[in-house]
């Protein structure tokens, strides 16, 4: 535990903020907690640009367990309540036109990996996933029963950004 004054104290970061004090905090020296919750942080080197996105397990190319590859291992993405926002943003993201349906608890099979990404909130204009606010980033220890899915409709609407392949057709979805 540190000493001192407590200077900062964020709720949420999405992981993608350059500096700590752009994820929500209550303000410079405000804070509601005593020094027991002191954190620290190992950085690794690796930054956003390492982190994929792909669709698995739907029967097509448009259609799936969403799956994101952090760090070289591809893991799932988690959520209860997850919704047509983050599935637009998938589908937009892979060049695969806009989102026909969003799916939770596991659709398209439970991944076996890590979870990711959880408690994913999008408002469905983000460019990547990881622009969304993210409540779980890196390893979670949620269940596999919350695993998100899409089904994209295949018919791209302009430039898609952070595109990993070629726009695809798709053909069958479930």
């Amino acid at each position: 535990a540190g000493a001192g004054r407590i200077w900062l104290q964020p709720f949420f970061c999405r992981g993608t903020e350059t500096a700590l004090h752009h994820c929500s905090h209550y303000g410079w020296g405000q804070h509601y907690c005593g020094h027991y919750w002191d954190v620290g942080v190992t950085c690794t080197g690796e930054g956003l640009d390492a982190v994929e996105l792909r669709l698995v397990n739907g029967g097509g190319p448009c259609t799936g367990r969403v799956e994101v590859k952090l760090r070289g291992q591809w893991g799932t993405v988690a959520h209860d309540v997850w919704d047509m926002e983050g599935a637009e943003v998938v589908c937009q993201q892979l060049g695969f036109g806009s989102a026909k349906s969003a799916h939770a608890w596991s659709r398209f099979g439970k991944g076996s990996g890590p979870i990711h990404l959880a408690l994913v909130d999008c408002r469905g204009d983000e460019s990547a996933l990881w622009e969304c606010t993210i409540k779980g980033w890196g390893l979670y220890n949620g269940s596999h029963s919350w695993d998100a899915g899409v089904v994209c409709q295949g018919k791209s609407h302009g430039i898609s950004p952070g595109l990993l392949r070629p726009r695809a057709t798709c053909a069958s979805t479930k």
